[in-house]
């Protein structure tokens, strides 16, 4: 994803945007099939927004990293094989921004890491963990 930039597109029903590179005015936005509308049901509709909500675009990320044995495998290393301990990260950080419902949510944006390594991408990002340990007090 890195920074890429919503792209506009225009439809009968009027103006879009490319949020997951899967619109276009002859496809369902969410499953790319061939189509005569937005979406080829309402089933593809409702997941498309839906992906976009957090609780529902982390579960999305766990099930494309979830093994056929039910073991999870981090996208960093592949050998975690861990079935807790889990994060998902987001790729282009949110930095603050409320998160609960963005386009920052997109599958292309998510991985699915181990702590360690997600701590370690953190560290690369920003130079800290992510956590900042705070003193007694609540000093940083």
């Amino acid at each position: 994803m890195g920074n890429a930039v919503a792209r506009k597109g225009v439809d009968e029903w009027g103006k879009f945007y490319s949020m997951t590179g899967m619109e276009s005015p002859e496809t369902c936005f969410w499953c790319g099939k061939p189509c005569s509308k937005r979406y080829c049901s309402d089933a593809c509709r409702d997941r498309y927004y839906a992906s976009f909500y957090y609780p529902v675009a982390r579960e999305m990320c766990i099930d494309r990293y979830r093994a056929p044995s039910g073991s999870l495998f981090c996208a960093d290393c592949r050998v975690c094989g861990k079935r807790s301990d889990m994060e998902v990260h987001h790729v282009t950080p949110v930095n603050g921004a409320p998160y609960v419902w963005s386009v920052l949510n997109q599958q292309a944006n998510l991985d699915l890491l181990c702590s360690s390594c997600h701590e370690e991408r953190t560290r690369k990002r920003y130079g800290h963990g992510r956590y900042r340990r705070r003193r007694p007090g609540g000093e940083k």
